[in-house]
């Protein structure tokens, strides 16, 4: 199960038919341009160049990868698993189900029907993750009382959508860990 983005060959500038040497020179040249030292900016760019980078030069990942794009291309539109509405998909495909649950890290586990185990499938699925109230600064109070905003808990829920990339034959039981915001998420893939 990796957690791929679509933009890989645009971020290097070059096309799908790329060999490696093209990306490796396509890689070292965006490399010097989105350098944080050279670019007085954030390590963002650089990161996401890096991680382009990692993907497009090794063979496996290129495959897989490419596999994910020839999936999302040809897909009218995603699943979309939430919690909030998991009874929903229950019968169709799967659910996220929280197991444990803490300030900073979270745990969820994807549950797909046996079917969807032999071929290739993206997933959109919403992470509910924590942010500190703005308004009282995770206090959950003001001099005025509790916090109108969070309701006195000091804290906001909210969710990030994430598409991930199930390759065909994923057995179940792989792990996936993700960071968003300094919050650790870690999914786990189980089939039924």
């Amino acid at each position: 199960m990796r957690n791929f983005e679509p933009d890989y060959y645009e971020r290097l500038h070059v096309g799908r038919g790329a060999d490696t040497d093209e990306i490796r020179s396509a890689f070292r040249k965006m490399a010097k341009e989105s350098h944080p030292d050279k670019s007085h900016g954030s390590n963002d760019d650089f990161v996401k160049v890096r991680r382009a980078y990692e993907v497009l030069s090794d063979e496996a990942l290129r495959e897989e990868y490419n596999r994910y794009l020839d999936l999302l291309i040809g897909q009218d539109s995603f699943l979309e698993i939430r919690p909030a509405v998991r009874d929903l998909y229950d019968d169709m495909v799967g659910y996220l189900k929280q197991i444990t649950g803490f300030r900073n890290r979270s745990e969820y586990e994807l549950v797909l029907k046996k079917e969807y185990r032999d071929r290739d499938k993206i997933v959109k699925i919403g992470i509910p993750l924590e942010m500190v109230c703005r308004n009282c600064f995770g206090t959950g109070g003001t001099i005025f009382g509790d916090c109108p905003v969070c309701r006195g808990k000091g804290k906001h829920m909210y969710q990030e959508d994430v598409d991930l990339f199930i390759p065909a034959g994923s057995e179940g039981g792989e792990e996936m860990k993700l960071t968003f915001s300094g919050q650790e998420v870690r999914l786990r893939l189980r089939f039924r």
